[in-house]
């Protein structure tokens, strides 16, 4: 089959990350062509793995932002749409495309396009949207009506389109498929220092309880903080280059600064994550069904994560990490005292977590999903 796959960033974060295993899978037995909005360390990442797929980038490819909501971003929005429709009109015609897989609700727009232009869809949608209200329900409603099946990553994915929607058209195109991915190759042999090495990895903005760790930090004991270095990786979001600067500003004036360090992306985070002793996903919105969390338990490192979102669909809490609640500072640095005081608890529960990953989220199982998904309800 000729499936057209679009995408709406060319970054390589967590639902890229799940994009590129998705396209890895499909590739086997399809024919796929990649539209992306941009040249990112996704484009040569997914060419390299995936040698056969073709790449064309639609700098006017819309996707959804904030800024669309507003009279200019109207006009650009349906600027754009014209565009697109146009390009990918053609590419459809050229390469004799059967399916689009739509990745994201980013690029619901697109699902328009192949109704108009009778094609069968597939949206996978990696985002639970609340707010702005009016753009939630827009946004959630029309992608279900057009799409003509709806992947979700997490039950709270889906729970989230059924705020919008009747539930018998939930039922009726959504499929629950959780992300899996590789395990990791065990001769990776990891050498520690004397410190206990706390890391955060996820895009620098406060959605993604940067600052909540912050604070959870500063609430931990002089001896507990000392025992200790923090790590918190990644880069800005687009536009958001303001986050980074007043992260390195905080951590300068945090009362634990010499304890805490920002590290720039990083393209493959696997060695840190073998490396750290905890990791924390303290998302502060929704956070659909978070990599970091999967990736974690595969290295066998407890998981510190808000249970407002897909998390809690992975961690069993107190059993292969701890789940809080998002904002509760106390919470988090009582959890994080726990696991720093206790060798053997952060032990027990990175074992925990590895036998879970390995029975519920390894790709083979997602792989067994994916192929059922697109055998059974697509072809």
């Amino acid at each position: 089959m000729r499936i057209l796959v679009i995408n709406g960033s060319s970054d390589l974060y967590g639902a890229n990350r799940i994009l590129a295993e998705t396209l890895e899978i499909l590739a086997v037995k399809n024919q796929l062509v990649l539209v992306l909005p941009s040249t990112g360390p996704f484009n040569s990442y997914i060419q390299e793995l995936i040698p056969t797929i073709e790449v064309i980038v639609l700098e006017r490819l819309p996707t959804v932002s904030r800024k669309m909501f507003t009279l200019t971003g109207i006009f650009t929005s349906l600027r754009n749409y014209l565009s697109s429709y146009r390009s990918l009109k053609n590419i459809i015609k050229q390469h004799h495309i059967e399916l689009a897989y739509i990745n994201t609700l980013a690029c619901f727009l697109c699902l328009r396009m192949c109704r108009s232009l009778k094609l069968k869809s597939v949206t996978h949608v990696h985002e639970i949207i609340e707010s702005p209200k009016i753009a939630a329900i827009l946004i959630n409603k029309l992608s279900l009506r057009w799409a003509d099946r709806v992947i979700a990553v997490s039950n709270a994915v889906k729970d989230n389109l059924a705020v919008f929607v009747p539930e018998k058209t939930v039922n009726e195109k959504v499929t629950v498929i959780r992300n899996g991915i590789p395990s990791v190759s065990p001769n990776l042999a990891v050498q520690h220092d004397a410190k206990i090495k706390i890391t955060l990895i996820g895009r620098i903005k406060p959605e993604k309880g940067i600052w909540f760790f912050l604070d959870a930090i500063n609430l931990l004991d002089q001896q507990t903080a000392a025992k200790c270095h923090f790590y918190i990786i990644g880069g800005a979001a687009p536009g958001g280059d303001h986050f980074v600067e007043k992260l390195q500003q905080d951590i300068a004036t945090h009362i634990y600064q010499p304890h805490i360090s920002y590290v720039a992306f990083i393209p493959d985070v696997t060695s840190w994550q073998q490396e750290s002793d905890i990791l924390v996903v303290p998302s502060i919105m929704k956070d659909p069904f978070p990599t970091t969390v999967l990736e974690a338990m595969r290295v066998a490192k407890p998981v510190i994560a808000t249970n407002n979102g897909g998390a809690a669909e992975a961690i069993v809490d107190k059993v292969t990490g701890y789940l809080i609640s998002s904002g509760n500072v106390t919470s988090f640095a009582n959890n994080l005292t726990a696991l720093i005081n206790d060798q053997n608890l952060r032990q027990q529960m990175g074992q925990n977590g590895l036998k879970r990953f390995e029975e519920h989220f390894l790709k083979i199982h997602y792989q067994r999903k994916i192929n059922s998904f697109f055998g059974d309800h697509v072809v």
